[in-house]
């Protein structure tokens, strides 16, 4: 099942590409983390910028590829990032992340950094998790659950609609034909299963793209 491909590198994994931004300016920065789940914590000092960054837009992008992983297999995440204050899920963090590394141990355990609140655990909560497995047999695979579910939908006379981001045009990973016969695909594999989407709306288009028909 796609759940238990992400978890399994989820569970494999320590280090992540954190990406935060504010008004356009971006920032990415590289991070110890641990997960609970599909939940992930990571620790910060929380005058850095990718703290500050989220307390202004809490938006994150993560990229999780475990080490030594053979071809390019890796998550590509969508979240939503907050810094954790429950003081039960706050030790919950720490010990999690100290499980991972002791990098940070002699700051986690300053008197005075603790209570000054220069130190801070934060939580992301993926939006969407991209499964990449760039040399897989398989380039498309529904979660479990999914087909019944948009069948049930489409029975109870609701109309399903996919809304996505695809930058992927802009920046020349694949054309807008591509991303268009994917739907189709998607569309006769639903109707195998007597289930249909009624439409897809999504944006090519990225400000730095390679392509200049759609970098904007």
């Amino acid at each position: 099942m796609l759940k238990d491909k992400i978890l399994d590198l989820l569970n494999r994994s320590d280090f992540m590409t954190l990406s935060t931004s504010v008004a356009g300016n971006s920032s990415a920065a590289n991070v110890y983390f641990a997960n609970d789940g599909l939940d992930i914590y990571f620790f910060t000092f929380n005058p850095s910028r990718k703290a500050v960054q989220i307390a202004m837009n809490p938006k994150v992008q993560c990229v999780i590829r475990p080490d030594g992983e053979d071809g390019i297999k890796e998550l590509q995440i969508d979240a939503f990032a907050s810094k954790v204050t429950d003081k039960d899920e706050v030790e919950k963090a720490k010990k999690a992340i100290l499980n991972v590394t002791k990098a940070f141990s002699e700051y986690m355990h300053d008197d005075f950094l603790i209570a000054n609140d220069v130190i801070g655990y934060y939580k992301i909560q993926p939006t969407t998790i991209k499964y990449v497995d760039f040399y897989a047999e398989k380039q498309f695979e529904w979660m479990e659950g999914a087909i019944k579910l948009i069948r049930l939908l489409n029975f109870s006379n609701i109309y399903v609609f996919v809304v996505t981001n695809q930058s992927g045009v802009a920046r020349g990973y694949f054309t807008e034909s591509d991303f268009i016969d994917l739907h189709k695909w998607m569309n006769k594999e639903l109707a195998k299963e007597r289930a249909h989407i009624d439409s897809f709306y999504y944006c090519p288009h990225h400000p730095n793209g390679s392509q200049k028909k759609y970098s904007f």
